[in-house]
């Protein structure tokens, strides 16, 4: 019994996906309808957990706070810092105006 219900559920997909194919010239709409479908997902953001500028710890379960709470997080731990570079000290050299090269 559930292999044919499982066969019949699969068949009228089966028969849906084709009769939108055939159908997204004359109606894209109804494509793009089914693909949105298909793909859309929503997604949220639990409560998160955080400690007051008094050391209290609070939940926090409004969109904006949830927003504020993790560009803070993230702002602590991936920061741009600036490389300089290593320091190099700055060298004179001597001019050497005589030398002579010798064959052996």
């Amino acid at each position: 019994m559930r292999n044919k219900v499982k066969n019949e559920v699969h068949k009228i997909h089966q028969f849906k996906q084709e009769s939108i194919a055939r159908l997204t010239k004359s109606n894209p709409k109804h494509f793009w309808k089914y693909i949105k479908s298909k793909s859309s997902r929503n997604i949220n953001v639990g409560e998160l957990k955080s400690i007051d500028a008094n050391g209290k710890k609070i939940w926090i379960t409004e969109d904006q706070d949830k927003a504020n709470e993790l560009a803070k997080f993230y702002s602590d731990i991936f920061t741009i810092e600036v490389d300089e570079g290593p320091i190099v000290s700055v060298q004179t050299a001597t001019v050497c105006d005589d030398i002579d090269l010798t064959e052996k």
